[in-house]
């Protein structure tokens, strides 16, 4: 998994997105407990990755996420935001900063769609916590 986020990251941006377009869909389509392993082995090997590798992967996935429909948006989201709360506070203070770092650089349907998650968040919906999908 690691060879394949690092072989993402060095693809130009549209092929990245599609890629990652690609990975989420396959995510979406399974089953939970299999969803969950294969977003967690993911999330895994992005955390190896610099700081400035995980922006383009951040922000290829928030424009991914936002060409989604709001149900598969919403199940990869909820099943990204479980993940991340088994990794604790400090770990979805990183995503948060990562967040923000990258909502410049977003287009204008993916920057609408982070800023109202992040603002969901803000204001305790999403169960409390920020949704991305790794």
């Amino acid at each position: 998994m690691i060879d394949m986020v690092k072989a993402l990251v060095a693809l130009p941006e549209e092929q990245r997105r599609t890629m990652m377009t690609d990975r989420l869909s396959m995510f979406v389509d399974m089953a939970d407990a299999e969803r969950q392993q294969a977003m967690a082995q993911m999330m895994q090997a992005v955390d190896t990755l610099p700081e400035a590798d995980k922006k383009k992967l951040f922000q290829s996935r928030f424009e991914a996420l936002a060409s989604f429909p709001e149900e598969k948006r919403m199940r990869l989201m909820m099943t990204h935001m479980g993940i991340l709360q088994e990794h604790g506070e400090a770990a979805m203070m990183k995503e948060m900063a990562l967040t923000q770092a990258v909502v410049p650089d977003l287009s204008p349907t993916a920057r609408q769609f982070v800023e109202g998650m992040m603002q969901s968040m803000m204001q305790g919906g999403m169960h409390g916590g920020m949704a991305m999908v790794g």
